[in-house]
């Protein structure tokens, strides 16, 4: 993955009505956007809000939500739009969090409802195009005490919540067509170069190149993501 972004792309993405909501790693991402921008010379509008500006075009992205709590962001990812509070938006985008598959959530079950709102919200509002995204890795523990645990039989930490993420991302990819979504597990997982096996099952997980606790994006992660991030909305018809 090439981390150029190129004056086009940027300009492309500054004349579109993009709506992105999100937490932490959304944060991160946005960072890596302002500093690909910075580089190339140019501007593009990047505003915090939950309604959208007067005449507005850039992004206007808004914390979703709370962390832990998934059908909540979802829940409040339609309320907002369904209240019509980016009429004009060409793009809306919801990205739910690694740390949303914590605890005790339900994978398949989530997808449905994350699918079925985006069809809803799709349906009552055909002048925006709604863009799912998957959800964000973490990295594995490696290492002796890895080895030790898998020897027990135990799961090595990381494994079981980066297995609800893997299952919830399976099934958003088999509902959005590629056009329509944004991947960024396979980005973070380096195209599917970065698994880890267990039990005889394979699993995406987090480079660690990208990050510097485990799950948060550092500079290169910033970097590759945004790069992609701008390059698919850069990519998307103008609705409107």
């Amino acid at each position: 993955m090439s981390a150029t972004l190129t004056a086009a792309e940027i300009a492309a993405v500054a004349s579109r009505r993009i709506v992105f909501a999100h937490q932490s790693v959304g944060n991160d991402i946005l960072d890596g956007v302002q500093a690909l921008t910075r580089q190339q010379g140019q501007a593009l509008p990047i505003v915090e809000t939950s309604q959208a500006p007067g005449q507005w075009q850039g992004i206007a992205h808004f914390k979703v939500g709370e962390n832990g709590k998934p059908e909540g962001k979802i829940a409040h990812f339609a309320a907002t739009l369904g209240a019509n509070a980016f009429a004009q938006a060409d793009l809306a985008l919801l990205k739910l969090c690694y740390i949303d598959f914590n605890g005790a959530v339900d994978p398949e079950k989530l997808a449905a409802t994350y699918g079925e709102t985006f069809g809803q919200l799709q349906s009552q509002h055909p002048q925006t195009r709604f863009v799912a995204m998957t959800a964000p890795l973490t990295t594995i523990q490696t290492g002796p005490k890895a080895w030790m645990k898998k020897v027990l039989g135990k799961a090595p930490a990381g494994y079981e919540h980066n297995l609800r993420r893997q299952q919830f991302n399976q099934r958003i990819r088999e509902r959005f067509s590629a056009d329509a979504l944004f991947d960024i597990a396979r980005l973070e997982a380096a195209a599917g170069a970065r698994t880890f096996e267990y039990r005889s099952r394979q699993i995406e997980t987090l480079d660690p190149s990208y990050t510097y606790d485990g799950g948060h994006l550092g500079e290169r992660g910033k970097e590759v993501i945004a790069t992609e991030f701008m390059r698919f909305l850069a990519s998307q018809p103008k609705t409107s």
